[in-house]
C-alpha cells in the first residue's frame, strides 16, 4: 500500500499548511456535523436473549428440548427449554452491568485521542 505525502492529503482534505480558515470550517461543520463518533445503542432484553442463543452449549441444549417435544416426551422438553430460558435470561443480566463501564470507556477514548 502506498503512502500519501502530506501535500496529497491536504489537497484531498481540500485544507492548507495552516488547517481551516474560521470560515471554512463553521461551513463545514454546518454541512458534515461535529466530527465525534456516533453513539451505541445499547440492545434491549429482547435482543440480548436472542444473542445468548448463539452460545454453543445454550443452542444444544435448545436442540435437544426441541427433539424431546418432537418425539413427545413433554416433560424432558419442559425442563429442558426451561433452562435455556433460564441460560439466555441469565446472560442477558449478566452483560447488563458491564454497558455503563463500556459507556465509559468509550468517553474516555473519545476524549483523549492518541
Amino acid at each position: 500500500m502506498a503512502s500519501e505525502t502530506t501535500l496529497g492529503v491536504l489537497r484531498r482534505l481540500e485544507s492548507g499548511p495552516r488547517g481551516l480558515t474560521d470560515t471554512d470550517a463553521a461551513s463545514r461543520l454546518a454541512a458534515c456535523g461535529e466530527n465525534t463518533l456516533p453513539q451505541e445503542r445499547t440492545p434491549g432484553w429482547p435482543r440480548r436473549c436472542v444473542r445468548a442463543l448463539r452460545d454453543p452449549f445454550t443452542a444444544v441444549l435448545l436442540c435437544l428440548g426441541l427433539v424431546s417435544a418432537a418425539v413427545a416426551s413433554w416433560g424432558t422438553a419442559v425442563v429442558i427449554l426451561a433452562l435455556v430460558a433460564v441460560s439466555c435470561v441469565l446472560r442477558a443480566r449478566g452483560g447488563h452491568p458491564a454497558d455503563p463501564a463500556l459507556a465509559r470507556l468509550r468517553d474516555i477514548v473519545a476524549a483523549h485521542p492518541p
